[in-house]
């Protein structure tokens, strides 16, 4: 078992203790525990980080982990090793190569699990700059699993190296296209700035309101 942790990172000595021993399951290949964080209290740039974090691990985390379909974060988890010699190891081209390992994992059969349980405790990013360019990081690896396993995860790929089941193919799908909907919204709000201009200049033109079926557009 190889357990995997970042540098900033606090760990209580019961960590490996308490988490090993669920690999007494033969079919569970990696486990991943909640990532708690330290020394931002008194900051409100660092209490709304805190927030969003905290937001995945008690929310998707545990939403996923019903699923069988949780991604590994790289922090604060473990992995079997024979799984991932298995899968090829990392894929060190891809800048998110830990979520990516654990989708090739679950593709090959294995399954996750969560822990919400907190035995670690990192720092935030200290810079707005910092944050961004941790979320440009997680961003861009989401595309690069996304351009490398779509495939696997369409609902008619049936080949017989992917035990992947539907509820794992539409979560680590949509994890990846969740990236783009600030884009979407982007080129909503621009749209709703046209229309405005468009009735303020006085065009005549019919506004047919988004209400019942038509709103799922």
């Amino acid at each position: 078992v190889i357990g995997m942790i970042d540098a900033d990172d606090i760990v209580q000595p019961n960590f490996l203790r308490e988490t090993v021993p669920y690999f007494s399951d033969p079919g569970l290949g990696f486990v991943q525990t909640f990532e708690g964080n330290r020394d931002y209290e008194g900051s409100a740039y660092y209490q709304a980080c805190v927030d969003s974090y905290q937001g995945f691990y008690l929310g998707v985390m545990s939403s996923r982990n019903e699923r069988d379909s949780v991604p590994f974060v790289g922090t604060m988890g473990l992995f079997r090793r024979s799984a991932l010699v298995d899968m090829g190891g990392w894929n060190e081209w891809c800048i998110s190569e830990d979520t990516e390992a654990s989708l090739r994992v679950l593709k090959g059969g294995w399954s996750g699990l969560y822990i919400p349980r907190c035995f670690g405790r990192g720092i935030v990013p200290p810079t707005f700059a910092g944050l961004n360019t941790q979320r440009h990081r997680w961003c861009f690896g989401a595309m690069q699993i996304l351009r490398l396993h779509w495939r696997s995860l369409m609902p008619w790929d049936r080949s017989p190296d992917n035990h992947l089941t539907g509820s794992q193919r539409r979560d680590y799908l949509m994890a990846s296209l969740g990236w783009t909907r600030d884009l979407m919204m982007f080129a909503f709000a621009l749209l709703l700035l046209v229309i405005s201009g468009l009735r303020l200049a006085g065009s005549h033109f019919a506004l047919m309101p988004l209400a019942g079926d038509k709103s799922l557009l």
